[in-house]
């Protein structure tokens, strides 16, 4: 059967057939056949592995591809739908090898780019988000993936970060998922990245970051963790993290009661002053202390302890440029 419905489909987007109502028919038939495979089962089971690798192997993703156009004749509903399906064959991790091959990554990035420009000119049209959060979902899954090493050379461009920054400023409120998808695209585009880190800086976009802390609903979380991914980086990144007002933020993040923010606060907070010692002293002058010392009163023995190091370890007056008396 599996066959059967991978010949038809692939049968249905060819170029010689190619309109609207059988594009988004096929697509559909794809996306119910993938859901009907996860009813009850595992996602790694033969049956389920051997529909994905069938796939693959016909050339259908090609097709899909070649589809995901927003502006194309046949609209921005058969795109969508052959976006879902990318989604779900990446999801299977049979071969992202292939998939970044075939295109995967370019077509993605650069349909998001061209997205992004359209939100930002206002010119976007209805229901875009739609398109864009499948988009997104298989940008970063590609990213966090076995494939990552072979998504590279697809990721030179710039202006996909200042694409993702518009998607987050654009849906904050009317589509916070799709501002949270945009956060973790971004997360994983700096994991273990430099080049990517650096682009942050010179593209000026952390001050976009630092806006969002404030925000919950897994907002403030991503936004903590690809600050972290900046971080690592070393000193002069600190430092420019410093710059731009990361420090009165993280004292405002250190005191929400979420834990995992707290815990990603004061992860970040510990490669801060960790770095330099004028950082250390500059969030001991904002009153940070007092606010670490609260956190030693903290239910969880694992925050209490690492509030308790970073005081004796960076902050300790002996350790600091012109303490603070």
């Amino acid at each position: 059967m599996t066959n059967t419905v991978t010949e038809a489909v692939h049968r249905c987007i060819t170029p010689i057939q190619l309109d609207f109502t059988t594009a988004r028919t096929s697509s559909l038939a794809q996306d119910q056949l993938k859901a009907a495979h996860e009813v009850g089962g595992d996602p790694r089971d033969s049956a389920d592995l051997f529909f994905y690798r069938s796939v693959l192997e016909s050339g259908l993703t090609v097709r899909l591809l070649a589809m995901l156009q927003a502006d194309s004749q046949f609209g921005i509903g058969a795109a969508i739908e052959c976006a879902w399906c990318l989604h779900y064959i990446i999801c299977s991790n049979i071969n992202d090898e292939l998939l970044v091959a075939q295109g995967a990554i370019s077509k993605c990035s650069s349909l998001l780019i061209k997205l992004g420009a359209a939100v930002a000119s206002g010119s976007s049209e209805e229901g875009m988000e739609l398109l864009i959060s499948p988009l997104l979902r298989c940008l970063g899954n590609l990213l966090a993936g076995p494939g990552y090493d072979y998504c590279q050379e697809q990721l030179g461009d710039n202006r996909l970060l200042v694409a993702l920054c518009v998607f987050i400023q654009a849906f904050l409120r009317p589509q916070s998922h799709v501002a949270r998808e945009s956060l973790w695209v971004i997360n994983n585009l700096t994991a273990e990245n430099a080049v990517f880190c650096s682009a942050v800086l010179c593209l000026n976009l952390v001050p976009v970051f630092v806006e969002l802390l404030p925000y919950s609903k897994g907002i403030n979380i991503t936004t903590l963790r690809l600050l972290c991914n900046i971080a690592e980086k070393g000193p002069e990144y600190c430092q420019h993290l410093q710059q731009k007002g990361l420090l009165p933020a993280l004292c405002a993040t250190l005191r929400m009661a979420d834990p995992e923010v707290v815990q990603l606060s004061l992860e970040l907070l510990c490669m801060m002053v960790a770095s330099s010692s004028q950082i250390a002293s500059e969030f001991v002058q904002q009153e940070g202390t007092h606010v670490l010392e609260a956190i030693q009163y903290n239910s969880q023995e694992e925050v209490r302890l690492r509030a308790s190091y970073i005081l004796e370890r960076y902050l300790n007056p002996h350790c600091l440029v012109n303490p603070v008396t």
